[in-house]
């Protein structure tokens, strides 16, 4: 019984390591209160240029696994 509760624990803490979002959008949005709108993307180097109300920001994210992780880490324009 523990053998079974340890194996589904691990299988609920690796499930959440790989966390993500299916558009780049809803990536970014989730870092955000206000409305965001992705204005472009490069994704050679991974940048996402968005407008968060009346800044204009320009942000790094990652895709993997067919998901979008985005860091907040930003410059603002």
């Amino acid at each position: 019984m523990r053998l079974i509760l340890l194996f589904v624990t691990v299988l609920v803490i690796l499930s959440g390591c790989n966390t993500g979002y299916p558009s780049l959008e809803e990536a970014v949005q989730s870092h955000w209160k206000t409305p965001i709108k992705v204005i472009n993307q490069d994704e050679n180097n991974q940048l996402v240029y968005y407008l968060d109300q009346t800044q204009h920001i320009i942000g790094v994210y990652e895709f993997e696994n067919g998901k979008y992780k985005y860091n907040n880490e930003q410059v603002l324009v």
